[in-house]
């Protein structure tokens, strides 16, 4: 499972323009071979493949999320690592947004703040 820029709430880094370019030259090949009713998916190696609608959808054609374990160590590490808009940056972003509230990832999500997760010196804050 792959986090894309958007759920991390962050700038596109190298990784996500290789993954969008592969992706929209798999529209390009599967149009091509006329497949219809899937979307396109990739491999690591980076291989096209199609994932129709039919295998992956309900009985009431709803397709269910697919949900990731935010607590695996790769959850974790990705999540550890993310550099977010919260609380402490609203003033500043007013600047750019009407309504910066509507972009804090963890708002969003309902998670609590900590001192880890927005980076905060706990000696620092006491000071």
């Amino acid at each position: 499972v792959e986090m894309g820029y958007e759920l991390r709430c962050h700038r596109p880094v190298a990784y996500d323009l290789t993954l969008c370019t592969v992706l929209g030259m798999g529209v390009k090949k599967l149009f091509d071979q006329g497949l219809k009713g899937c979307i396109v998916s990739t491999t690591r190696t980076a291989e096209i493949v199609p994932i129709f609608l039919k295998d992956i959808e309900d009985k009431d054609g709803i397709i269910p999320p697919r949900l990731v374990n935010i607590e695996s160590e790769f959850s974790q590490l990705v999540l550890s690592d993310m550099h977010v808009l919260t609380h402490l940056d609203y003033k500043k972003a007013k600047k750019w947004l009407t309504i910066p509230e509507t972009y804090d990832f963890y708002r969003i999500l309902d998670w609590e703040y900590t001192n880890a997760l927005l980076r905060l010196d706990p000696v620092k804050e006491k000071g």
